[in-house]
This record gives C-alpha cells, sequence and structure tokens, in this order.
C-alpha cells in the first residue's frame, strides 16, 4: 500500500498541490478498485507517482 506521507515528504514545497491532488486520486484510485475489482486504477496512480519521483 502507497504512504501517500512519505511521497508528501519526498516533493518539495513547489510541489505541495501536486503531493495534495496525488493523495486524493490514490485514494478515489483505491474507491475504485473496491468497487470494480480491479487493479487498473492503482497502477495508473502508481505509475503516476513514479514518474514524478524517477529513480
Amino acid at each position: 500500500m502507497l504512504d501517500n506521507n512519505a511521497v508528501l515528504l519526498q516533493l518539495d514545497e513547489h510541489s505541495i498541490s501536486v503531493a495534495i491532488d496525488l493523495s486524493c486520486l490514490a485514494y478515489r484510485a483505491a474507491l475504485v478498485h473496491q468497487a470494480m475489482g480491479t487493479t487498473f486504477a492503482c497502477c495508473e496512480t502508481i505509475n503516476l507517482i513514479a514518474s514524478l519521483h524517477p529513480t
């Protein structure tokens, strides 16, 4: 499970609004995952976060 607070702490102050948006997106993705029984939305969220945090 993704830790939205950890993601928030990794972002600089200029990106706080993005982190808030990601937190909401992750929450919505979890609801979709629960309702639809699919991992698609969760994977999309993970991919989006990963794109903002290149390793």
